[in-house]
């Protein structure tokens, strides 16, 4: 049977947010029923490298979190859809940062090699630091929770402006948006270089 991928309309959202927030004991539930597929669904269109079971498994930390009241959910800040997109999306990026530090996969050499002048053609080596290199997660550890975010976003195939702005809930003109993606990308690069010493 093909799961239900329809995302739930605004009168439904508003009707289980006010479930949740009154403590129903069927909220948990209706919630799980309403948003898990399409949940799921939106994860692996976002993320079409992913396997589909790490997509489905993102969307139910993120419901289970959220129905729990582990996640702080404020319906002032954010439609409960736009909430569970935003911490899936986070929960993915880190169950795929996992995989790969399980896979002793190699970080990619354009965050940690020197930058250089334009027209100059670095030299690059075969590979770059692994993700265990004791020198980056001792630097992973010290981060902030949005160089995290940031950090774990690099690692993931879709680098648009878009998706760092939805995930990391930036707010502003286009312009500054872009702005502000490069900014709290570069300082992320340069906190990594520094920890395999390079330059900043």
């Amino acid at each position: 049977m093909n799961p239900n991928t329809t995302w739930p309309n605004e009168q439904e959202i508003a009707r289980l947010t006010a479930e949740l927030l009154a403590h129903q004991a069927s909220a948990p539930d209706e919630i799980a029923v309403a948003f898990l597929d399409p949940l799921a669904a939106d994860l692996h269109r976002r993320f079409p490298s992913a396997d589909f079971d790490h997509c489905y498994e993102a969307a139910g930390t993120a419901l289970l979190a959220t129905v729990r009241g582990e996640n702080c959910y404020d319906p002032a800040r954010s439609n409960l859809g736009a909430f569970l997109g935003m911490v899936a999306t986070r929960d993915l990026q880190n169950l795929l940062a996992r995989e790969a530090r399980h896979k002793h996969r190699r970080i990619p050499l354009e965050f940690v090699e020197e930058p250089v002048e334009r027209g100059n053609t670095p030299v690059q080596d075969d590979d770059g630091p692994s993700l265990d290199d004791p020198r980056l997660v001792a630097k992973r550890a010290s981060f902030a929770p949005l160089e995290q975010t940031t950090y774990e976003l690099l690692l993931g195939r879709d680098q648009s402006t878009g998706m760092y702005a939805r995930v990391l809930e930036l707010k502003g003109t286009p312009a500054e948006v872009e702005r502000e993606v490069k900014r709290i990308k570069d300082r992320v690069k340069v906190r990594l270089r520094r920890a395999v010493g390079g330059k900043q």
